[in-house]
């Protein structure tokens, strides 16, 4: 079974273009420290998290951050459902993150063009719920760790 997760949501028109248009989940990018155009502040996420009443979408905080006290903070006062969390966070940050907010479920976001995919997504897969592929890109000045657009190599996968 596939579900579908929008992410980069910052308004609340966004949530519902993507609630309408049959998403099952909503992401909100929170705590990044990648090159994003779609970030929202954990206040403004807040705000569209309280306002939006559908039971039936799931709310996803996607963060690049690697501290489990940093992502705590974020997900503690909102009604998330799930947290992705992006770049290499340590099994012992799952962990605690696991222990302080039981109910929540993690999601590990793994490079498809990275190093290593399998053997990182194996490393993760007994600490998180699910695991996500995703493409990172670099340019000159840039890297974008997820949401680039970009299709990987899905033969490693």
């Amino acid at each position: 079974m596939y579900r579908v997760k929008i992410c980069g949501i910052r308004s609340l028109k966004d949530a519902r273009i993507a609630i309408k248009a049959g998403a099952d989940a909503l992401g909100f990018l929170v705590g990044t420290s990648y090159y994003t155009n779609d970030g929202v502040s954990p206040r403004e996420a807040e705000e569209l998290l309280d306002s939006i009443d559908y039971v039936s979408v799931a709310k996803v905080l996607v963060t690049h951050q690697l501290d489990a006290g940093d992502i705590l903070w974020i997900l503690e006062p909102m009604r998330f459902d799930y947290v992705q969390l992006h770049d290499a966070i340590a099994i012992k940050e799952i962990k605690k993150i696991r222990k302080a907010v039981p109910s929540i479920k993690i999601v590990k976001a793994i490079h498809g063009n990275g190093e290593n995919p399998i053997e990182t997504a194996l490393m993760y897969a007994e600490h998180v719920d699910a695991i996500v592929v995703d493409t990172m890109s670099k340019t000159r000045n840039r890297i974008r760790i997820g949401g680039t657009g970009r299709t990987h190599d899905w033969n490693v996968t």
